[in-house]
C-alpha cells in the first residue's frame, strides 16, 4: 500500500476530538477557580450593577450574586454560559478563562451548605 492509499480519518472525527479537548480543558479551568480573586474581581468589574455579596438587595435591575448562589438553576453550566455569553443589559465583559472560573468559584462560594 502506498501513503496515498491508507485510510485517512474523517476530518468530522477529528474536529469533534477537538471540540472534546476544549470542553474538557475549559471544564478543568472552571473547576480550579480561586472565590478570593474571584470575589475581587467582581468588586471590579461587576459591582456597579450587582451586589456582589450574600446580601438579597439588587444596586439595579441586575440580581444579586447572593441570590444567584442560592437558586438552584444556576449550577455551573448555567454560570458559565451567562458570564461567557452575556445578554443585554448585561454589557460584554472579557473575562480570561481563570478570571471566569475564580467569579464562579466565588459565586458558588456564596452558597449555603445543603
Amino acid at each position: 500500500m502506498t501513503g496515498s492509499s491508507k485510510r485517512r480519518g474523517a476530518p468530522g472525527g477529528r474536529l469533534a476530538l477537538a471540540l472534546a479537548g476544549t470542553v474538557l480543558l475549559w471544564t478543568g479551568a472552571v473547576h480550579a477557580g480561586d472565590p478570593v480573586q474571584g470575589r475581587k474581581i467582581a468588586e471590579r468589574w461587576c459591582v456597579s450593577c450587582h451586589n456582589v455579596s450574600t446580601e438579597a438587595t439588587a444596586r439595579d435591575a441586575a440580581p444579586p450574586f447572593g441570590v444567584l448562589a442560592r437558586d438552584k438553576a444556576y449550577d455551573r453550566d448555567r454560570l458559565v454560559q451567562v458570564l461567557s455569553d452575556p445578554h443585554p443589559p448585561m454589557p460584554r465583559v472579557h473575562l480570561s478563562r481563570d478570571e471566569l472560573a475564580d467569579v464562579i468559584a466565588y459565586i458558588e462560594s456564596l452558597r449555603p451548605p445543603d
